[in-house]
């Protein structure tokens, strides 16, 4: 396909795409028309990683050639991977959600790898900005925050001292960047040893 040819077919409306979410928790766009441009879509693969911000392919595209003429060969939008990460850590009872915890398991790893890939670039502290507070660590199970979470961590005090699971090792770049720390310093022993004694004493 020409490059004019091509453009033109990610700015026309045609794509059939999702109208209603997959599966009950997973969040989702307000849009409900049936077909979207090209630009405004991510195949079914990326349904974890954009369905906030992009519209869902409803549709399987096995050719290489197509999928990279209309750009879903090509990473979706940090930043928007970076949103939707908030809004994954935002879903009521998760822990509580051992099918959900096994769907995001995947998903969570791809989005680890995106953000990391973004480390060291001027994009970044964009990201670094809007997963500030948030609980964004994923234990397989649940979310922590990166000051609960060490790479070594000598005490079972979980939420408060949690350590890196290893399917995590790989991303010790991003998760070194947005706050984890190799160890738990003494002053956090004693914060978490506290609190086991208070909920204890309770």
């Amino acid at each position: 396909m020409t490059l004019f040819f091509i453009q033109l077919l990610k700015q026309i409306a045609w794509v059939p795409v999702l109208a209603k979410p997959p599966h009950p928790l997973v969040p989702w766009t307000d849009a409900q028309s049936e077909v979207a441009c090209p630009a405004e879509v991510r195949p079914r693969e990326d349904l974890w990683l954009l369905s906030t911000f992009m519209r869902i392919l409803d549709a399987d595209v096995a050719s290489p050639e197509l999928r990279r003429d209309l750009g879903w060969e090509e990473s979706g939008d940090r930043m928007l991977i970076a949103a939707q990460l908030v809004k994954l850590t935002q879903i009521p009872g998760v822990a509580q959600l051992p099918d959900l915890q096994a769907q995001l398991n995947g998903p969570l790893l791809r989005i680890y790898a995106s953000l990391q890939a973004a480390v060291g670039t001027e994009a970044f502290a964009d990201i670094q900005g809007l997963l500030v507070g948030v609980p964004w660590v994923w234990l397989g199970d649940d979310f922590a925050a990166a000051e609960a979470v060490a790479f070594t961590c000598a005490l079972n005090a979980r939420p408060m001292l949690c350590a890196v699971p290893a399917e995590l090792y790989a991303y010790g770049r991003l998760l070194r960047a947005l706050g984890v720390r190799d160890a738990f310093a003494g002053p956090d022993y004693v914060r978490a040893l506290a609190h086991m004694a208070r909920t204890h004493a309770a």
